[in-house]
């Protein structure tokens, strides 16, 4: 007789209801909607052109980001003054270290998904 294990290792991301905000939508899969992903948090995030997904932060993790289409800039700025700003296309990654204010606006002409 095969074990079955007491939770899913499966999760259909892009099925979920999308949460909307001007200018764009996500999709999120963390603990509360994925029971067994304990320690990560993953999100779909869809923004329209010109959008922006406002000024946020997470002081309790750090946050790695994964272009699939389109066009972004990333600002993020830490204590002492440490700032920066990047731009990010199709198939480029990003980190946040965790505490780090940022943000990502969709420069480009197209939906940018990461």
């Amino acid at each position: 007789m095969r074990k079955m294990a007491p939770l899913t290792h499966r999760f259909p991301l892009l099925a979920q209801p999308a949460t909307r905000f001007p200018g764009g939508e996500e999709r999120r899969a963390s603990a509360k909607e994925f029971p067994v992903s304990k320690t990560i948090t993953g999100v779909i995030l869809d923004l329209q052109p010109g959008a922006l997904r406002e000024l946020h932060w997470h002081p309790h993790a750090n946050e790695w980001l994964y272009f699939i289409s389109g066009k972004c800039r990333m600002g993020l700025f830490g204590s002492h003054g440490r700032h920066r700003i990047e731009e990010f296309g199709q198939g480029d990654a990003g980190y946040v270290p965790q505490g780090f204010g940022h943000y990502l606006e969709n420069t480009g002409e197209t939906v940018s998904a990461s």
